[in-house]
């Protein structure tokens, strides 16, 4: 869980492609500041602002059966389907 004020990074990944997209399947962002990632397009950065913010900010995601991840569609009919994870666990362990 992050501390107070701390940033976690997030990784999001496209876990499904349905439709068009300028993204690929599989293609990862890494989010590790207030800033959007280069690269990702606006509808996707609209579509998972919200959620990355809460996720860095160490809040679990409201998927019952689990909460360490969050699933994030595009606004499009045929949208894709985001994966977004805190990279907590993958960082050094701090002495604080």
């Amino acid at each position: 869980m992050a501390k107070r004020g701390e940033f976690l990074p997030v990784r999001i990944t496209m876990v499904e492609q349905r439709g068009k997209c300028v993204h690929k399947l599989g293609q990862s962002f890494i989010w590790d500041n207030w800033i959007p990632p280069k690269g990702m397009c606006g509808a996707l950065t609209d579509s998972v602002t919200r959620p990355v913010l809460m996720c860095a900010l160490g809040a679990p995601s409201w998927e019952d059966n689990d909460p360490e991840h969050w699933f994030i569609s595009c606004p499009s009919k045929k949208g894709t389907v985001w994966k977004i994870k805190s990279l907590e666990k993958e960082l050094p362990k701090r002495g604080w």
